[in-house]
């Protein structure tokens, strides 16, 4: 019996693949790429033939993308990112150190990692900084594909996480606590309205990120506050409307430009001023005792017995300082 061996992927074709995705047509992509139509028809046939699926359909109107092909030029997106930076580290002739971040979506990850830059400029340090769900930075960090990780946990989850992490080994430090808080721009109905209710909220639109695979990742740019997180608290069917987008700079633009509103966190007992974007406290509702319990803390996380890259301790420390500080969304 003859033993099948490991495909071989062809970075290339993946690279086609993206373009005719990005350009929306073959004729389109063909121009670009400065190649035959006809030759990435034949791509497109040879790797859903090797694949075992359908990355587009074809009718009238052009090429759709199929649920299967978005997931598949999703990881190919990786692979090809990957690809690009191992041909551009170890093509060039000078000492190479690294530090790959993934993070669950956070502004203040953002900033720790921004700060890092401006204060350590060196040419011989190639940075990775990725956005994932929880799970993705767990599994990232756990198969080496990161050396630091950065994710919102429930602290009422915290012995379980604790337990979790050890059987992985993988070491598990907090950073700080945060708190549920309502964002919303400056100048909204209800930042002068005293003693506003969870119920004033629901005469409100609600504005929610998700990742680009359709999976809500949190109310705005830290935690987990959607309605997979918040059953017993939030019903985000009774909201006017709730919107869906993938960027989070354009969620800024909405919540500052509209009234629409959002669920976010904020350090614990510090104010978090914004651009044209104001944090109220939670409304939580008389019947609700422990307000604690949906409380969020940043982790970073990262393997045991595996030496963290110096600029990691660099990054950590900045991370841990916002504890103190006031920084913007």
């Amino acid at each position: 019996m003859k033993k099948r061996g490991r495909k071989i992927v062809n970075i290339r074709n993946l690279k086609y693949l993206i373009e005719i995705e990005r350009s929306g047509s073959l004729s389109a992509a063909a121009q670009k790429l400065y190649i035959s139509q006809s030759y990435l028809s034949r791509v497109v046939h040879d790797t859903e033939q090797e694949y075992h699926l359908t990355v587009f359909t074809r009718d009238r109107r052009g090429l759709t993308l199929t649920e299967s092909g978005r997931v598949f030029l999703e990881m190919a997106k990786e692979l090809v990112n990957q690809a690009d930076e191992f041909e551009n580290t170890f093509q060039q002739n000078r000492p190479v150190s690294t530090l790959r971040i993934v993070s669950s979506p956070s502004s203040y990850s953002v900033a720790a990692f921004t700060q890092m830059l401006r204060e350590m400029p060196e040419q011989s340090l190639r940075y990775s900084y990725k956005e994932k769900n929880a799970a993705g930075v767990i599994d990232a960090v756990y198969n080496h594909r990161a050396d630091l990780g950065v994710i919102f946990l429930k602290d009422i989850h915290a012995p379980g996480n604790a337990e979790f992490f050890k059987g992985r080994h993988i070491e598990y430090k907090k950073a700080f606590s945060t708190s549920l808080h309502i964002l919303l721009r400056r100048g909204h109905p209800l930042f002068d309205k005293p003693g506003f209710t969870l119920e004033d909220l629901y005469e409100y639109n609600m504005v929610v990120l998700q990742n680009s695979s359709g999976v809500a990742l949190n109310g705005i740019a830290d935690g987990f506050y959607n309605s997979y997180s918040l059953p017993d608290l939030v019903d985000f069917d009774r909201f006017r409307q709730v919107v869906r987008i993938t960027d989070r700079s354009i969620l800024h633009d909405v919540l500052r430009d509209t009234d629409y509103i959002a669920l976010g966190n904020q350090l614990s007992g510090q104010p978090m001023p914004a651009l044209g974007i104001r944090i109220l406290p939670f409304p939580f509702p008389a019947a609700v005792q422990d307000m604690g319990q949906f409380n969020h803390s940043l982790y970073y996380i990262y393997l045991k017995d595996r030496p963290l890259p110096p600029a990691a301790q660099t990054y950590i420390r900045y991370l841990c300082s916002l504890n103190g500080e006031n920084k913007d969304l």
